[in-house]
């Protein structure tokens, strides 16, 4: 697994980790079932991934997860993502899990930059 330091390794990786990120964040964690946050995230996430195409991945995860919708910021990083859909799938599909964890990563970094500034 790469480190955070560590450029992506296909074009749009990074973009698509701000997308899961994008919905990690969109969740209602308090309706959402299950042992833990990380367990259903992961999951439907490998689920996901089986979609034949990058919308179509977001779209299910958005379902499996009860989003009805996205930020703003969600929009045009599916666009990048699109450019080079092929590969970004196969990362998707093949690494479920190291995504799934690094989506959170981003999540977490973002909620304590936040709090950083607000102190």
């Amino acid at each position: 697994m790469k480190s955070a330091n560590d450029p992506p390794a296909v074009a749009g990786e990074d973009e698509l980790v701000a997308l899961l990120a994008a919905v990690y964040r969109s969740v209602d964690w308090k309706t959402v079932g299950g042992k833990s946050v990380l367990d259903v995230w992961s999951g439907r996430i490998a689920v996901a991934s089986r979609a034949p195409t990058m919308a179509a991945a977001v779209d299910r995860l958005c379902d499996l997860l009860g989003v009805r919708s996205l930020p703003e910021e969600a929009a045009p990083l599916l666009r990048a993502c699109r450019a080079n859909e092929a590969a970004l799938l196969d990362i998707w599909a093949d690494e479920s899990l190291p995504l799934a964890m690094e989506a959170y990563h981003a999540v977490r970094q973002a909620r304590g930059a936040r709090k950083a500034e607000a102190a």
